[in-house]
Order: structure tokens, then C-alpha cells, then sequence
């Protein structure tokens, strides 16, 4: 039986411990590959001659993905 929120009656911290146990193993290739993305991406802008401070700032504001390659062509050209 719920609550009102998203705890159930007599659940403990220990039962989120363990979910989390067993959820973050399966999240590593998620992980591995948005590690990935964004040192390519930050390669990608420092090689096109912005200082490395700008993709870091851009990848905070723009929250989109792919939208931050599509802003670094239109900086650029």
C-alpha cells in the first residue's frame, strides 16, 4: 500500500540501498558511453579554437544533446 508519494508502508533505507545496488552496475554502459560523447564533444570545440571552458559552459546551458554540435557549427560559420 502506498503512501501518497512513492514510499511504501515499512520500506527502510536498506531496501534503497540495495536497489541501488543493483541498478548502478547496469547503468555503467549508459555512463561509459555519455563519458565518451562528451570528451568528443569537448575535443571537438577546443579543435575548432574556443578556449576549454566554453564546452563545459554550453553543455550546462544546453540541455538538448546533439543541439550542442548544432551550436558549434553556427559559432563557427
Amino acid at each position: 500500500m502506498y503512501t501518497g508519494c512513492c514510499r511504501k508502508v515499512g520500506e527502510t533505507n536498506m531496501s534503497k540501498r540495495k536497489a541501488l545496488r543493483y541498478a548502478f552496475p547496469k547503468t555503467l554502459p549508459i555512463l561509459a558511453g555519455l563519458g565518451f560523447l562528451g570528451m568528443s564533444y569537448g575535443m571537438y570545440m577546443t579543435s575548432a579554437g574556443f578556449p576549454f571552458w566554453m564546452p563545459l559552459l554550453i553543455s550546462v546551458v544546453v540541455f538538448g544533446g546533439t543541439v550542442c554540435y548544432m551550436v558549434l557549427v553556427q559559432m563557427v560559420f
